[in-house]
């Protein structure tokens, strides 16, 4: 499969080329950058874990903590909320199932609190529970987490979503230059890191198109290759002005095809986030399904 580095990447030194369009060095820098966000991010995040389950608390606090993060517990809702109340952590864990509060109405006062409307809440489901990822999404959830949980993979999940909750604060302070108006929390997010070529897509983003949580891999082209033929050619050209710096931000609306082969009218949006020498590091962006309002369009348009 091509590299989509080849389709944005322009050497800057070819002399230097690495054949993924940046030099040695800028391979380096990036790598660095990344590696440095990671760690920064993870010693400096507290996450808050809420389960009845008393294993579930351990293994998760085991696994979290052993990658950095600052691991805060509660038994059921109510005692989750007082401590997101007295602790402020930078992300909540919660089980849909508790007592006295569910996960569900957890994430819904949250959501009600002064600062609580853009704080990370991943929710874990049942295995396939698609009634309750459905309405984890309409109450304002950022993510979900599939039980059993893979714990060894737990932490990387939530350092991405955290640094993905971090760049769209950047991005809600940064309205003027980026042109973006509004965020919902339903959106799908994606976060590229241009050092490694992979992309993390939320579950959202997956579930928009009909794909549950293990069948989109981190490869850019699971996007790419499933843009509409007609409208490709003009996505990557705006990817590559914007992640050149041709343009204060990524924004572009276009066709992408579904898990049931069909095609959706999505609109997608984003920034760059360079590193200390200007070079675009990553870009980290959302997702926003408009089919039903391009078919609306089309209707006001037949009968004008």
């Amino acid at each position: 499969m091509e590299s989509i580095d080849l389709l944005l990447n322009e050497p800057d030194d070819p002399s230097l080329d690495t054949g993924e369009g940046k030099t040695v060095t800028q391979l380096k820098q990036s790598k660095e950058i990344v590696e440095r966000e990671q760690t920064f991010q993870r010693a400096s995040a507290a996450v808050l874990v809420a389960d009845d389950d008393s294993m579930v608390l351990f293994l998760a606090e085991q696994a979290l903590t052993a990658k950095g993060f600052k691991v805060l517990t509660a038994a059921d809702g109510q005692q989750a909320l007082e401590i997101y109340q007295s602790k402020n952590p930078d992300l909540v864990l919660c089980d849909v199932m508790m007592p006295n509060l569910d996960g569900f109405e957890l994430c819904s006062a949250i959501r009600r609190m002064k600062d609580g409307e853009h704080v990370p809440v991943v929710m874990l489901t049942g295995l396939n529970d698609a009634r309750s990822i459905k309405q984890a999404f309409a109450i304002g959830a950022t993510d979900y987490c599939e039980k059993p949980v893979n714990w060894d993979l737990l932490p990387f999940k939530i350092d991405y979503v955290l640094r993905a909750s971090n760049a769209f604060g950047k991005l809600r302070a940064s309205e003027e230059r980026l042109g973006l108006f509004e965020y919902s929390i339903s959106d799908g997010l994606w976060d590229w890191s241009f050092a490694d070529d992979k992309i993390y897509y939320s579950a959202r983003w997956k579930s928009m198109l009909g794909f549950g949580e293990d069948q989109i891999g981190t490869d850019p082209m699971e996007w790419i290759d499933r843009i509409h033929t007609d409208d490709k050619s003009r996505v990557i050209n705006e990817l590559h002005a914007h992640k050149n710096g041709e343009s204060t931000h990524f924004e572009c609306e276009y066709r992408i095809r579904d898990a049931e082969g069909d095609y959706r009218w999505v609109k997608c949006r984003g920034v760059a986030v360079g590193d200390e020498n200007g070079v675009a590091c990553r870009m980290t962006g959302s997702q926003t399904d408009i089919s039903d309002l391009k078919a609306a369009e089309e209707a006001l348009a037949d009968k004008s």
